[in-house]
């Protein structure tokens, strides 16, 4: 009888509410660049994002930080007005070798 029960493979793509890995995109996401409610990352974007390098959404916090409620040695609160171009002189003063798509994805974030 064939057994309808899933075996894990690490090299699928796995979504759900919780998400691991270099790029990780969920509910809680967990990875190098992460993307969701709850991200938690080198780079992170969220409603609630915590990273080591760069972080953007409601809170943020990390060295870099561009949200609503912000916590960082660089801290854009969007609620007070700040420019893309500030966001970018920061991360090019902070982290000089920080690729192209990473700053516009931050960067992206002031509106």
């Amino acid at each position: 009888a064939a057994s309808d029960r899933r075996t894990y493979r690490p090299d699928a793509q796995h979504s759900g509410a919780a998400a691991v890995g270099l790029l990780a995109v969920g509910a809680l996401a967990i990875g190098i660049l992460a993307i969701g409610g709850c991200a938690l990352g080198v780079y992170a974007v969220g409603g609630v994002a915590f990273a080591a390098k760069i972080a953007a959404g409601g809170y943020a916090s990390a060295p870099i930080a561009v949200g609503d409620s912000v916590h960082g040695q660089f801290m854009f609160d969007l609620d007070t007005g700040v420019s893309q171009e500030a966001v970018r002189q920061a991360i090019q003063t902070l982290y000089p070798k920080t690729r192209r798509v990473l700053i516009a994805l931050f960067v992206g974030a002031v509106q």
